[in-house]
């Protein structure tokens, strides 16, 4: 039991290492959109505490194609899967330094349902060809191991969009705006930063709040 403990440590430390590196590359090449970011520390080791995700997250059965169903009868724009670690030092970042962020949350809950999968876990999972699997086998076929990572799907079942690591408010809104406004279906994500004015990415501009165009 021990080396197990012991095992799951050196591989969450590997994992938030490389993590560290792919958040000091994204900063670095992130444009200033309009969303708060807050100072940003950062602690390579585990948590002391397992992390609590928001309780406005949904509870879903994991059932992948009812909770893009579910979300296309609320008129939302999809779901957004995140998967995380109970000790994941960057997921607790993340989701502190985002989801405290009252605009975030709002914009957040509006357009998508936030689906938690813990990518170590056993509960099942009913994937979008109806194939039955642990959280930790989906994490890993949908290439989401390392955490946290976002994957964005849109209505009808898309993959639009994942991201890996680390994202700050500023470049997290970006990505919600990249989906809800449409842009997914003419322009990379990485086009999509360079080519829209930070101004633009306010997330209560009017554009922001096209709900009906869905996707």
């Amino acid at each position: 039991m021990i080396n197990k403990q012991h095992s799951n440590t050196l591989n969450l430390l590997a994992t938030t290492g490389f993590l560290l590196f792919i958040l000091l590359i994204s900063l670095s090449h992130s444009p200033a959109w309009s969303a708060n970011d807050k100072s940003t520390t950062f602690a390579n080791t585990p948590t002391v505490n397992p992390i609590v995700n928001p309780k406005w997250f949904k509870v879903s059965f994991l059932e992948i194609n009812d909770d893009i169903a579910d979300a296309r009868k609320a008129g939302k724009k999809g779901i957004l899967l995140y998967f995380g670690q109970k000790r994941c030092p960057y997921c607790k970042l993340f989701l502190d330094n985002n989801y405290s962020q009252k605009n975030i949350v709002s914009y957040t809950q509006k357009y998508f349902d936030v689906i938690a999968i813990n990518v170590r876990g056993n509960k099942t999972v009913v994937n979008m060809t109806g194939k039955s699997m642990t959280e930790k086998q989906f994490a890993i076929s949908e290439k989401a191991e390392l955490t946290p990572t976002l994957l964005f799907i849109d209505t009808t079942g898309k993959r639009v969009l994942k991201l890996i690591g680390y994202q700050s408010p500023k470049r997290y809104s970006a990505a919600m705006a990249y989906m809800v406004e449409s842009h997914y279906k003419t322009l990379s994500f990485k086009a999509y930063l360079k080519s829209v004015p930070a101004s633009s990415k306010n997330l209560e501009s009017s554009n922001a709040t096209q709900s009906t165009k869905g996707k």
